[in-house]
């Protein structure tokens, strides 16, 4: 009764005999006697969760190891084996392929030129292994939805794991209605990775509650060869407790997005120019390593200057001195938003400033956060160009 159960080994009679049959005794003897049995259980308990943890973690940072090591020894082949191929069959350099993705995210159909991330797919793959779901997290411009789409996906594909080749893969986004995306995607027929990127558009997209909470039910519910894959923006991961079958399976089992270090942009940067038959200048990919380490959010940055630089190559040559031209990796950005908007028309600029005002919100510091509004904002003025102007009645 004390313990929770009633324990076999309760040593009835020799506690009777110590109270004398006392009850008030007999109660403080049995609490006394239930909590040092419990304690023991616990210790045994914790003793067991402590091994057996540190056997999974053991295995798990093995298996990602060797999944890095066969990925790179696979890459390192694909490489020799394609410029051992170009001057003997005489192919020219595929100079016009950009392998560069802007602000775009990197698709399973862009996997050739994704590089960088090796460590974080091949952890990704190791704490797949036995389980049902597997968070992702990491926050904004962290590359998360790249890794799983072009990194995860393609590695599983390729047979990363035993018979993972032939395994069903499923990609979708939570929308406005995720319950119907989900059902597009209902199978009973085998093995099935499920991947839901972006998904605090559960949160953010999705207004019906009743949608919400059937959605997280049906992907919290165990079903038989299926692994649920959910990317989600950091600043989100809280919202997961309002749901406890769902927080429970973040807690147990996510991988958190950091930035990359100097050797996985040195790959990010070098790689893929390589691949697509181009040539960084040292001293260019050491100036934009510089600028965008230790720098939250770095890599949209950095993708939209390296395609800005392809945009302007000498030759099959991306050159230090059109990276000096154009002013650096923030002034790449800058200039991409400016002719974005110089392509709106007056009416549209007016809209586009409002939005984006209240899209923005002050952070710590002179840090700037993204606001949510739950209101829709209209496309069109709705009066004048002074709209939505403060003092301007609509």
């Amino acid at each position: 009764m004390y313990a929770g159960t009633i324990p076999a080994d309760l040593p009835l009679s020799d506690l009777m005999e110590d109270t004398g049959g006392s009850p008030e005794l007999l109660h403080a003897y049995v609490i006394d006697w239930a909590v040092g049995h419990v304690a023991n259980r616990l210790n045994a308990s914790a003793d067991t969760a402590r091994a057996q943890r540190s056997g999974l973690r053991i295995a798990e940072a093995e298996l990602a190891v060797t999944v890095a090591d066969i990925e790179l020894a696979r890459e390192r082949a694909r490489i020799h084996g394609l410029e051992s191929a170009r001057p003997a069959a005489g192919i020219l350099p595929r100079t016009s392929v950009c392998p560069f993705k802007g602000l775009a995210t990197f698709d399973a159909a862009d996997a050739e030129f994704f590089f960088g991330r090796e460590q974080l797919v091949a952890e990704m793959v190791a704490r797949s292994v036995g389980a049902t779901f597997l968070g992702v997290v990491g926050p904004s411009g962290s590359g998360k939805s790249s890794a799983v789409r072009a990194g995860l996906m393609p590695a599983l594909a390729s047979g990363v794991l035993p018979g993972s080749e032939g395994w069903r893969q499923a990609l979708i986004r939570p929308g406005e209605h995720p319950v119907a995306e989900l059902e597009r995607h209902r199978s009973d027929d085998g093995r099935l990775i499920l991947v839901v990127d972006q998904f605090e558009e559960l949160f953010t997209t999705c207004a019906d509650e009743e949608e919400r909470a059937a959605f997280v039910q049906a992907i919290t519910t165990e079903a038989d060869g299926r692994i649920v894959v959910a990317a989600l923006r950091a600043d989100f991961y809280g919202r997961c407790a309002e749901y406890p079958p769902l927080a429970r399976l973040f807690g147990a089992t996510h991988v958190l997005v950091g930035p990359m270090d100097a050797g996985e942009l040195h790959r990010a940067i070098e790689l893929p120019a390589r691949r697509a038959g181009l040539r960084v200048e040292p001293s260019l990919v050491e100036a934009l390593v510089g600028e965008v380490a230790d720098e939250p959010g770095a890599l949209p940055l950095l993708s939209t200057t390296l395609l800005e630089l392809w945009q302007r190559r000498e030759g099959r040559t991306l050159t230090m001195e059109r990276y000096r031209e154009t002013g650096g990796v923030r002034a790449a950005v800058a200039r991409l938003a400016e002719d974005a908007f110089a392509r709106l028309s007056s009416q549209q600029q007016v809209v586009a400033r409002a939005m984006l005002l209240r899209l923005a919100g002050t952070g710590v510091g002179d840090a700037a956060i993204r606001r949510w509004t739950s209101t829709r904002i209209p496309m069109r003025p709705r009066c004048s160009p002074c709209w939505p102007t403060p003092g301007c009645s609509p």
